[in-house]
């Protein structure tokens, strides 16, 4: 099986069982976070990788902790489906967990969310790495993130998880910014009018031929773009 696979069932399982993950969290634990975390490469049957249940320096008792080289360096917290993740008491709890051990990075997941969480982030508004929500979330955005805790590349989910949040931020400021075609014309149509009125104020611009010469420019602009990518595709089959 491949971690896509392990996804493709935790959403078939939700969307079957959901009244029973609303309250049974030892079955979100097995049907659902543990075959995820065997495709990460944390084998939950082996406490060479995974001791579940056990009590920390403090008594604190954490659901999963994940050891890599006897090193601790995930811990993993499981609630069902009716807990809140966002509740600021579940993040102390987790974050609890992690800060006197020392551990950088704890996840928080019912199964169907999972959260990446900063235990020594000095903002607590930027605690939250990523989230993610397996039945909403495109699939192949799901895998990259579940990708970032790996067994293999634990080391590496800082700057990992990096990227992804900076890849989010771009994503959202994109998407508040361009909502169609339209949206786009109308960005170019302002800023060529406005600069045109600083380097020329006598001239005087109509609205609608901004708009129509944009409009043309624009597909220009893809038309060419789009038969360049054309012709590079074909150049490499042929290679």
């Amino acid at each position: 099986m491949s971690i896509e696979s392990a996804i493709k069932d935790a959403q078939e399982a939700i969307f079957e069982h959901r009244s029973i993950y609303l309250s049974n969290e030892q079955a979100v634990r097995d049907t659902l976070i543990n075959p995820i975390l065997n495709e990460l490469g944390w084998n939950t049957k082996s406490l060479k990788f995974v001791v579940p249940n056990a009590p920390n320096e403090d008594g604190k008792i954490p659901d999963y902790v994940l050891l890599k080289n006897h090193k601790k360096v995930l811990v993993v917290e499981a609630k069902n489906m009716s807990i809140d993740l966002s509740d600021s008491q579940i993040i102390k709890q987790i974050a609890s967990y992690c800060y006197n051990p020392g551990i950088k990075f704890g996840v928080l997941t019912n199964g169907e969310k999972w959260l990446l969480f900063n235990t020594f982030q000095a903002n607590p508004s930027e605690r939250i790495v990523w989230k993610l929500d397996l039945i909403k979330d495109e699939i192949q955005q799901a895998i990259r993130k579940l990708l970032c805790i790996t067994y293999e590349v634990i080391e590496q989910t800082e700057q990992l998880s990096s990227t992804i949040r900076k890849d989010e931020l771009l994503e959202d400021a994109w998407k508040n910014m361009v909502q169609g075609k339209e949206s786009i014309t109308a960005i170019f149509c302002e800023s060529i009018q406005q600069k045109i009125k600083f380097e020329y104020p006598s001239v005087l611009l109509n609205p609608d031929h901004v708009r129509s010469f944009i409009t043309d420019k624009l597909k220009e602009f893809f038309h060419i773009a789009t038969n360049k990518d054309v012709h590079t595709t074909k150049n490499k089959i042929i290679e």
